[in-house]
């Protein structure tokens, strides 16, 4: 029987080892980049007015969809490839920068004939040149990361997310004191993304990587761009779904409502990072649960679920139930309207929670063709849905919509994860207790109206987790086998 040498075991720990300490350097960059970012667009909307916001929101979105054809797969790829056979590093890079260079002329052209022939509606035009150009320095940024990711080197990525987040930050906040217009933000973002495409250009120079032109070969990248397709299709996906709304809203609605419809999307948005940071840690577990025995991959699956809903929960209580004070303590009278699609939108997120130890067992378990049909069926859902609520019901039509899709592609995924597995938890029992002690939470809330906002929901969410006990929702061995799995990825 095969064993491995010491020197060998030396080596495998040392890179599991790398491989940790690289993960949890870029989860934590993102986690604060996304906190800074929230705490930044909090008071660019203070500043802007509903109605600019509205503009800047519509603006990005136009560029977030668009960016991804820019990418179009290449940088995962990329990655996959690097990572698998580093001898022909510098060839993958060679042909790679090429087609980069083929995506940005061609996505370019492509983004101003429509907007020549007035797809976009009447648009700044100014603050529409300022994000593509935004666009294009981010993409290759991200390209430049990506090459580093492939050698398994992030600690440059997790410093340049929080350098660009803190310029815009320092930047936005003392030009939009004094010039409160969204030209101005615009060019505060261009600043801090090419503060960050500087540096990890500068990264990537110190690298191994090579442009060599004599590696050029047509039949390799003829069949570079086939194998980006499945990824490239995924992202589209999944980018188009993520702001379907904020597009139909524009259209039929107007920049106003885009004003109000962002900034409960961005409150909801912010929390997506806890769901992140913990099926990153797992989803190395998922696939080798999947590939050697299917009931520890249950038990794992099953306790990351049960922890995803209990954190969740308190979070849409407490926003939901103060969600008018959030919004007049943070944003002011201006956005009032907000509060109640943030009351909405927040109910999605226990879906969007469920949905990522679940998409991503589907990943594991090589059902990504299942993941993007059933995100191609709810976005077609949530078209149609948008098409028939926002001219009737404006920006609460919208969140209507956003929330019954979060459902939606939950239970698909559900469907189709039962199709592969089965449970052995008894779902329907967690549910009803937590259920109870929601309710309980609430009754404690509507108890504690007296007192300040802040502090009552401290008190709700610390008689939560003692219910949480009482019930016997979580217990000392969840969390151990938890530590475990996350011990073992180390």
């Amino acid at each position: 029987m095969p064993h491995n040498s010491p020197k060998d075991n030396f080596s495998s720990m040392l890179a599991n080892q790398t491989v940790f300490k690289n993960t949890s350097l870029l989860l934590l960059s993102l986690v604060i980049q996304k906190i800074l970012s929230f705490i930044y667009f909090s008071y660019l909307a203070t500043r802007l007015g509903v109605q600019q916001t509205g503009l800047y929101f519509y603006i990005l979105a136009i560029t977030a969809v668009t960016s991804v054809l820019l990418d179009f797969g290449l940088n995962n790829l990329l990655i996959r490839e690097i990572a698998s056979d580093r001898n022909n590093q510098n060839k993958y890079l060679t042909n790679a920068v090429l087609l980069k260079i083929i995506y940005l002329i061609l996505v370019n052209s492509l983004f101003f004939i429509i907007y020549f022939f007035g797809f976009f509606g009447t648009i700044n035009n100014l603050a529409l040149g300022l994000a593509v150009l935004i666009m294009n320095v981010e993409t290759i940024t991200i390209f430049l990361y990506s090459l580093q990711r492939s050698i398994h080197i992030t600690i440059y990525e997790s410093m340049g997310n929080i350098i660009f987040q803190t310029s815009l930050l320092l930047l936005g906040y003392l030009a939009l004191r004094q010039f409160p217009q969204v030209t101005v933000a615009l060019s505060c973002l261009l600043v801090a993304a090419f503060v960050n495409f500087s540096f990890a250009a500068w990264q990537t120079k110190k690298s191994s990587f090579n442009f060599v032109v004599k590696f050029i070969d047509y039949i390799f990248l003829k069949d570079f761009f086939i194998l980006s397709w499945p990824f490239a299709l995924m992202a589209i996906a999944n980018r188009i779904y993520g702001y379907q709304d904020v597009f139909l809203l524009r259209a039929l609605a107007g920049e106003q409502a885009v004003g109000f419809y962002s900034l409960p999307y961005k409150i909801t948005f912010v929390f997506q990072f806890i769901p992140l940071a913990l099926i990153a840690a797992l989803y190395p577990a998922f696939s080798y649960w999947w590939q050697q025995n299917h009931e520890q991959l249950m038990n794992l699956f099953e306790r990351s679920v049960t922890i995803l809903l209990l954190i969740v929960c308190p979070i849409v209580i407490s926003i939901y139930y103060y969600s008018t004070d959030i919004m007049l303590l943070i944003y002011g009278w201006p956005y009032y309207p907000a509060a109640n699609i943030l009351q909405l939108l927040i109910l999605s997120l226990p879906f969007i929670f469920i949905n990522f130890p679940v998409g991503y067992l589907l990943n594991a378990a090589n059902r990504q063709k299942v993941n993007l049909l059933n995100i191609s069926l709810t976005l077609l859902l949530g078209i149609i849905g948008n098409l028939l609520l926002i001219p009737y019901y404006g920006f609460i039509g919208a969140a209507m919509v956003s929330l019954f899709c979060a459902m939606v592609l939950s239970i698909l995924n559900i469907i189709q994860l039962r199709t592969i597995i089965s449970w052995s938890r008894d779902w329907l029992q967690l549910i009803l207790k937590i259920l109870t002690i929601v309710i309980i939470h609430v009754m404690l809330l509507k108890i504690l109206a007296f007192l300040p906002f802040v502090l009552s929901a401290i008190i709700g969410i610390i008689v939560y987790i003692i219910l949480i006990f009482i019930f016997r929702l979580i217990n000392r061995n969840d969390v151990l086998a938890l530590i475990k799995v996350l011990k073992i990825n180390q």
